[in-house]
């Protein structure tokens, strides 16, 4: 009897231990508050981390659109030939780069008159203006590209369907017309005074007006001209 006695107690005591355990293992299965909010706090670091990273693919993407393509690269690099291969394999379509700039833009950076030439054929748009505002021919005027920019202007006479209406007169922020720009620079000396006044008849002969005003001022080439203290018969060629 007393071993039947101490059986009993053994066995109620294992009992409410066993269902000490189910509760436990239910609480835990269900969550308990404290285990709640541990869970919830998780789930939102690790939903803020998935959305965070989608964030950064969608901008890594964005960022990878506006990125330099190929065929900027063979551009700036004035790679004629395989810019040539390049735009008889896939037509050409117009891609900005993280600059806004259109490979013709790096290729009148640096002056490849022959990648131009390959880019007009392809249907490139001449006129088209990169982030500053500037077009292909004020970048070849910027960078002192004097024969490159007669080539271009014929470019432009050969291909009037690929120019804008007045194309040339396109203002690039604060620096103006392409002519006011060289215009600001006429205070240097020797050749590349030489260069800049050259330039500047190409542009005129090309139909660019010398009296187009720009700025709050109003300001003309002729304006700035004035204020270099050059002589405006340097630039044309002629009295006037």
């Amino acid at each position: 009897t007393a071993v039947l006695r101490i059986a009993g107690i053994w066995w109620k005591a294992e009992g409410a231990t066993r269902e000490r355990g189910e509760r436990r293992r239910t609480n835990a299965g269900a969550g308990s508050p404290a285990r709640q909010r541990l869970q919830g706090t998780a789930r939102r670091r690790h939903g803020g981390a998935r959305s965070g990273s989608g964030a950064m693919a969608f901008l890594g993407g964005l960022v990878s659109s506006f990125s330099w393509s190929q065929l900027h690269r063979l551009c700036e690099a004035g790679e004629v030939e395989a810019v040539r291969r390049h735009v008889k394999r896939e037509p050409y379509e117009v891609k900005l780069c993280r600059r806004g700039q259109l490979p013709i833009h790096r290729a009148a950076k640096n002056g490849h008159a022959a990648v131009l030439e390959v880019l007009a054929e392809a249907g490139s748009p001449l006129d088209a203006t990169d982030r500053d505002g500037r077009t292909p021919a004020f970048r070849l005027a910027q960078e002192g590209h004097v024969e490159c920019l007669g080539e271009f202007l014929a470019l432009r006479a050969l291909y009037p369907q690929l120019c804008k209406e007045k194309g040339l007169e396109v203002q690039a922020g604060g620096h103006g017309t392409v002519l006011h720009m060289l215009a600001a620079r006429t205070h240097r000396r020797g050749e590349a005074k030489q260069h800049i006044t050259s330039m500047m008849r190409l542009l005129l002969s090309a139909g660019l007006a010398a009296a187009v005003p720009a700025g709050p001022s109003r300001a003309t080439p002729l304006h700035v001209l004035a204020g270099a203290a050059l002589d405006v018969r340097d630039v044309k060629g002629e009295e006037c």
